[in-house]
């Protein structure tokens, strides 16, 4: 993702303001997102795990 906008932002391959660009920024979005989904998916899994107490 880094080396996707550092291309766009330094290189200025593909030029900025253009529809490549602008495809390459929304693919770095959704990958961020999707990646911090999945990052997260055991830590919802943990929030609602039940523990039963045995005495």
């Amino acid at each position: 993702m880094v080396n996707a906008l550092w291309g766009v932002f330094y290189f200025k391959d593909p030029a900025p303001k253009s529809r490549a660009a602008l495809m390459t920024i929304l693919g770095v979005i959704i990958a961020t997102l999707a990646g911090l989904v999945l990052g997260n998916l055991g830590l919802l899994e943990s929030m609602y795990e039940i523990t039963l107490r045995s005495k």
